[in-house]
């Protein structure tokens, strides 16, 4: 099943718009925005290009084009304005799409429109920005592992998308310069999080391109900052769901920065100095070292990358809800990318485990290579009558829309039913077995960096890792393919280093 961490889903509205100011009055109303900007007379003359231009009132509204203004209603309303500027020297949008987006001329056409008003600086180095977009466009249609390593060489290659097709191709961005608290890292694999694909196909609607995805990131620490004592060059390490927190409120007092307000995730999201955050389908990161993560000595870098996801995710609510009790019956419904993670770490607790799926060709699987205790099919009635009472959580990992009502007839008295997945449509709730059996329904995101850390150390003291399949970085589009599908046991792990090193 997916992995069904927040990162997509909020980072553009709670990182985002928690660091802008409300959009005025007057582009809520549609009124067309008065301003002295030199692109006032040009909009007049490209009308469509005033559909290019991000006015969102002023400069300092600094929301991303494809979170808040996402509407057809906002977009109507785009003018040209300065604001623009913002969006394209922070990294929120490119001039490639924003054209894509908006339907606006093809780069050439609106280069020739630009050059008209060559006095204009600001014209002009627009112009250069839409040629270049086009170039790189036009350059990356094809992905092939001579582009891979020849790309590295020149400086750091990126695979990101560009569009709601959700193809990725190589491209070029610079990190930002490792400062005083950071940490630098040469990427070695990064897993393939279901959440990675949902975000480059925009799915939840909160996605603003290009977006380089990837937070399941194992590599070695190439360059510390002065400031860093935690880590030392050479050191393997791992990045997470988080890059970045307030470290003044309450949430990140208790050691909860996923529940930061101002959190921000490793790719699709916005960093404190501004800049946005690219993932780890990259050759390298550069991150504050209290968002890096030790990697234990035993615990492998390729089938170890995914617990910084799919691990914490299932990790976290176990130990915050009191699911550890050696002894006490687990359900695992959802056998995938999550699920298969869950089963080793109950059965790490002392746990019995029992998958719940509606596919009974994976009851195999699960007993025999998963170590589970039992499999219950739900499509099997009578099987399912007999397991009424039977359980005292349950771990719902299951992202597609499904009843709750059986499973929550699993549990016994005071059970508890934890769901991770996040469903496109909102599920049924039915209060009768909740109130009957004094049960609880509860959720969880990913841990924050002091629980993640323990979870990476229980999982080398316990030998768990995820199962995974290898990809070359040349692969990825073959491999989203076959996620969309769940063709895939249980993650896809990018070789990120061999992608890059001479045959």
């Amino acid at each position: 099943m997916a992995s069904f961490c927040r990162s997509a889903l909020m980072a553009g509205s709670r990182n985002l718009v928690s660091r802008s100011r409300t959009v005025t009055q007057k582009t809520l109303n549609l009124k067309p925005t008065t301003t002295s900007s030199p692109f006032a007379s040009m909009s007049q003359s490209i009308p469509r290009a005033s559909r290019v231009l991000s006015a969102l009132g002023s400069v300092e509204t600094m929301i991303p084009l494809h979170s808040a203004v996402a509407s057809a209603r906002l977009r109507s309303s785009i003018a040209a304005d300065s604001s623009c500027w913002s969006l394209l020297s922070q990294g929120l949008a490119t001039p490639f799409t924003i054209l894509s987006e908006t339907g606006a001329p093809a780069p050439e056409e609106l280069k020739d429109s630009l050059l008209e008003y060559h006095k204009i600086d600001a014209a002009k180095s627009l112009s250069n920005l839409f040629l270049q977009a086009e170039k790189t466009t036009k350059e990356d249609e094809k992905i092939t592992p001579e582009r891979c390593r020849n790309r590295a060489s020149e400086q750091s290659l990126w695979l990101g998308a560009r569009d709601k097709s959700g193809v990725l191709s190589p491209f070029h961005f610079s990190r930002r310069d490792n400062g005083e608290n950071d940490v630098t890292v040469k990427i070695l694999f990064c897993g393939v999080c279901h959440t990675d694909l949902h975000t480059i196909k925009n799915d939840w609607g909160y996605t603003y391109y290009p977006v380089v995805p990837g937070h399941e990131i194992v590599g070695i620490a190439t360059k510390v900052g002065k400031n860093v004592t935690k880590f030392k060059e050479g050191d393997r390490v791992g990045v997470g769901v988080i890059a970045g927190s307030c470290q003044s409120c309450e949430s990140c007092d208790q050691d909860l920065e996923n529940y930061c307000p101002q959190m921000s995730f490793t790719y699709n999201a916005i960093a404190s100095d501004g800049t946005k955050n690219y993932g780890g389908y990259s050759e390298n990161i550069v991150v504050d070292q209290r968002f890096v993560l030790r990697f234990p000595e035993n615990l492998p870098s390729d089938s170890g990358a995914p617990l910084l996801c799919a691990g914490i995710t299932v990790y976290s609510p176990m130990k915050y809800y009191g699911m550890t009790e050696a002894g006490k019956h687990l359900g695992v419904a959802g056998l995938g990318g999550l699920g298969h993670v869950a089963v080793k770490i109950g059965k790490a607790f002392g746990l019995k485990v029992t998958v719940i799926s509606s596919s009974s060709k994976k009851e195999e699987e699960a007993i025999n290579h998963l170590g589970a205790d039992s499999f219950l099919v739900t499509t099997d009635p009578q099987k399912m009558k007999a397991a009424i009472g039977t359980m005292d959580y349950i771990i719902d990992t299951i992202s597609a829309v499904h009843a709750l009502y059986p499973l929550l007839g699993l549990l016994k008295v005071n059970g508890k039913l934890i769901a991770l997945g996040l469903p496109e449509k909102p599920l049924e709730l039915p209060m009768f077995p909740l109130v009957l059996g004094r049960k609880m329904v509860g959720g969880s995101d990913v841990g924050g960096l002091k629980e993640t850390q323990e979870m990476l150390d229980f999982c080398a003291k316990h030998n768990i890792t995820a199962d995974i399949e290898l990809i070359k970085m040349d692969e990825i589009n073959s491999a989203m393919e076959r996620l969309a599908k769940s063709d895939v046991r249980y993650r896809f792990v990018i070789d990120v280093a061999n992608s890059l090193s001479p045959p």
